[in-house]
């Protein structure tokens, strides 16, 4: 059986939209430094206070 939609789209191509912009520096690539990830740890962190260590 096969469901399909009355609206398509193609899904191909599109991703994940952000909500927020993290644009990496020079200095950030220099220091092997990852703006993004380190935005994700620090919300999970704020979000879970038992997971701070």
């Amino acid at each position: 059986m096969q469901v399909e939609t009355p609206f398509k789209s193609k899904i191909e191509g599109y991703g994940i939209k952000p909500d927020i912009r993290i644009t990496p520096t020079q200095k950030d690539r220099a220091q092997q430094l990852d703006p993004e990830f380190e935005w994700i740890l620090n919300t999970v962190e704020n979000k879970n206070p038992s997971l701070k260590k």
